[in-house]
């Protein structure tokens, strides 16, 4: 307690102590005078106490009630970067793009795979031939061959003929750097006639044709003491701790929408759409220099059977060949010849691709033979387009009219093929 407090109480204190005495000796002077003989003390009230110690604090207030809904919230801060974004979907087909530029002139490409042996030929043509004898060598025909892997197709078109003999025979054959052909067999023909020997004799003729081929936790304090004389009220004590926080308030109302955060990082690429469809075609680009020369290539064929062809190549050469009967009557030392002509005239490169049937002692209908026949040849320099490929038959040189029959029971055909060139 301070020095203040104890003064001021001294002050209030000592008045009532000097009025107590001055009652006590008044009441003593009454009674020794009085009647009564008894003396009476009466003291006035004591002086108040010394104000006692402020109490101690008072308890936890009751929690506080919902405070008021609060104000509008201040504008929030721009948002954070967003994070880069997922991968987008598959894009549609897209729209068919527009013609290309003109492309640039390729590089040369490489070499081409080895291709099939291209057509290799040759045609030997004899003009006048007329030989007479009957063992040996006719004629010989050189040939370069390009391949060991290759086989060797042959054939002879002309004239054969026996004469003046009686069940007699003659071989013709070919052969190859002077040997017959072995594998598989020989390419040959003959000719066999009866009843032809004296002046009743007959003249045949025939020819055999033979083709081969090989081939990826909260605490309190509290103090408790015996209680004084109750003094005057203490002066109110210190607040006590905070209330328990009452329940949230209501939500203030939204404030300003914040500034719109940076842009997020740029996701990663869309799968890469469907194929568009196909553009124009493009302007045909230059010529690229010319690559390599390749391996000889396959011939690609240009054929036809009957009696019109068509030819593209300049270059090339036409083969034509009769297949049928041919046949001559009634006559003696008479012939007739048939021939091949191209849009009206007959081949002159190399020559003429002709036959003839000849025949004696065949008057007085003693001789009507219907033989099948075939005249081949190759004609060179036929100009190239819509080609007339015509079978005449007509005279011999030096003979005269005969009575010719051509095609009579069988199919006969005319075919035509163009070559290429041949060899030199």
């Amino acid at each position: 307690m301070n020095n203040s407090l104890i003064l001021t109480s001294l002050v209030f204190i000592l008045p009532l102590i000097a009025s107590c005495v001055a009652v006590t000796d008044n009441n003593s002077n009454s009674n020794s005078g009085g009647a009564c003989g008894q003396s009476h003390c009466s003291c006035a009230p004591g002086i108040p106490g010394i104000p006692g110690s402020p109490g101690p604090a008072g308890p936890a207030g009751v929690a506080g009630s919902p405070g008021p809904r609060g104000p509008a919230g201040d504008k929030g801060d721009a948002g954070t970067q967003g994070a880069p974004g997922s991968a987008g979907r598959e894009g549609p087909q897209g729209i068919k793009g527009d013609v290309g530029d003109k492309g640039s002139q390729g590089a040369p490409g490489p070499q081409g795979l080895p291709g099939t042996l291209g057509s290799n030929w040759k045609q030997c043509v004899f003009k006048d031939l007329n030989d007479d004898r009957d063992t040996g060598l006719v004629k010989e025909c050189v040939f370069n061959k390009l391949s060991a892997n290759t086989g060797i197709r042959v054939y002879w078109n002309g004239a054969l003929r026996i004469y003046n003999c009686n069940a007699c025979c003659r071989r013709w054959y070919f052969t190859f750097n002077g040997a017959e052909c072995s594998a598989p067999a020989a390419i040959d023909g003959i000719v066999y006639m009866i009843h032809g020997d004296g002046a009743a004799g007959k003249d045949s003729s025939g020819k055999e044709n033979q083709t081969k081929s090989l081939d990826r936790a909260c605490c309190h304090n509290s103090c408790s003491c015996a209680p004084g004389i109750p003094g005057i009220p203490g002066s109110p004590g210190p607040a006590g701790p905070a209330g328990v926080a009452g329940p949230t308030g209501l939500r203030g109302t939204a404030g300003d929408k914040g500034d719109a955060g940076t842009p997020g990082v740029s996701g990663s690429s869309g799968r890469e759409g469907p194929q568009g469809i196909k553009g124009d075609v493009g302007d045909k680009g230059s010529q690229g220099a010319p690559g390599p020369q390749g391996l000889p290539g396959s011939l690609g064929s240009n054929w036809k059977q009957n009696v019109f062809s068509t030819k593209y190549l300049m270059k090339l050469a036409l083969r034509a060949f009769w297949n049928g009967v041919l046949r001559i009557y009634n006559c003696h030392a008479c012939c007739r010849r048939w021939y091949f002509t191209f849009n009206g005239a007959e081949c002159s490169a190399p020559a003429a691709i002709d036959g003839v049937v000849y025949m004696i002692h065949g008057d007085g209908s003693k001789k009507d033979l219907h033989r099948v026949r075939q005249i081949e040849g190759v004609c060179k320099k036929v100009p190239r387009g819509i080609v007339r490929v015509g079978f005449w038959v007509g005279n011999c040189r030096s003979y005269g009219n005969a009575d010719a029959n051509t095609g009579w029971n069988p199919v006969s055909r005319i075919y035509v093929e163009e070559l290429p060139p041949s060899q030199d």
